[in-house]
């Protein structure tokens, strides 16, 4: 029943083309079982696009998202117009599974809209297919263009199922002489750090010190979430006592322990089956004993933390960066 509709692809007349591309697309919406029709779909929808106008190809890129058909989307990615090139890559990234070999030939568009959106729909690939998607950006990675660099790094940081891999990769990349570049691989392995700390903080650890000031920027807003989660704030307390000489590492710990002063993590906390609350006073308690009788830098630091218990996290963080900038 659906050979004379897709035959309609082919008409002479342009208004009953469109009129069959629709009834397509309304096809795909009410998931009308075409399985059996692929590949006469496949043949017919290609030769509309290849020989439409730009609304007919906009038209059978629309018809093939719906009804899935990789085969014109790959037209669509390759088309000269880069309004067709974006939808094929926000087409490809919305099929179930994505076309990764579309997303992937979109990381290396000559369009920078269409290379951003086909990164931002790689960087979200999960389970098998993130292992698939590392490869494209490790060639990002040593791109000559700073700003492809700085955008694969942060694509790594997005990838979802591979943590271990990417921070592998971005650990080479902290080796690399472009500041801005090490800055976004540090302010990556900072957002791998939220879903797996043990594999991200000793990197984060590492770019601690880190000669430019973005790149230890970066990892000491990712370390102190870190530490926050995972340490103890006694442990914490310990660090930042223990810390007169070492400037960035003492932030880090008093990040770390107002995070916990202020019960940031409760949640996180109660599914380990911790007491959120004990934990919170403690934090609170060994912030006023050290603001109180630390040593002279940590006592300093603390005092200046216990501004910050009732304020924003992004308030304490722009009031750190800058003493540690300075």
């Amino acid at each position: 029943m659906f050979a004379p509709l897709f035959g309609l692809l082919e008409d002479r007349e342009r208004a009953v083309r469109i009129a069959a591309g629709e009834a397509l697309v309304a096809c795909g919406k009410a998931k009308v079982p075409l399985a059996k029709h692929t590949a006469e779909l496949e043949k017919k929808l290609s030769a509309f696009f290849g020989q439409g106008d730009l609304e007919e190809r906009q038209l059978a890129l629309r018809v093939a998202a719906s009804l899935g058909v990789p085969a014109v989307l790959r037209q669509a990615a390759r088309d000269s117009d880069e309004t067709m090139r974006l939808e094929a890559m926000r087409a490809a990234a919305a099929m179930d599974p994505a076309v990764l070999d579309i997303l992937q030939a979109g990381a290396e568009d000559r369009d920078a809209f269409v290379r951003a959106e086909a990164v931002r729909a790689l960087s979200t690939s999960a389970g098998p297919g993130a292992s698939q998607v590392l490869p494209v950006f490790e060639t990002m990675l040593r791109a000559g263009d700073p700003a492809t660099r700085r955008a694969g790094a942060i694509a790594l940081g997005e990838v979802a199922g591979a943590s271990e891999s990417a921070v592998a990769i971005l650990g080479l990349v902290l080796r690399q002489r472009g500041e801005s570049v090490r800055a976004a691989a540090a302010e990556a392995i900072a957002r791998i750090a939220q879903r797996d700390p043990k594999a991200a903080a000793p990197l984060l650890e590492q770019a601690l010190t880190d000669p430019a000031y973005d790149v230890r920027s970066a990892a000491t807003r990712g370390l102190g979430a870190v530490w926050a989660a995972e340490r103890s704030p006694s442990e914490i307390a310990g660090i930042l006592e223990a810390s007169e000489a070492d400037s960035v590492r003492r932030f880090v710990a008093l990040e770390a322990l107002v995070l916990q002063a202020t019960d940031v993590h409760s949640d996180k906390q109660a599914a380990k089956g911790g007491d959120k609350d004990s934990k919170c006073k403690k934090a609170k308690e060994l912030l006023e004993r050290v603001a109180k009788s630390g040593p002279p830098l940590a006592r300093l630091a603390a005092q200046v933390g216990r501004v910050f218990l009732a304020g924003r996290r992004e308030d304490m963080h722009s009031f750190l960066e800058k003493l540690y900038g300075g």
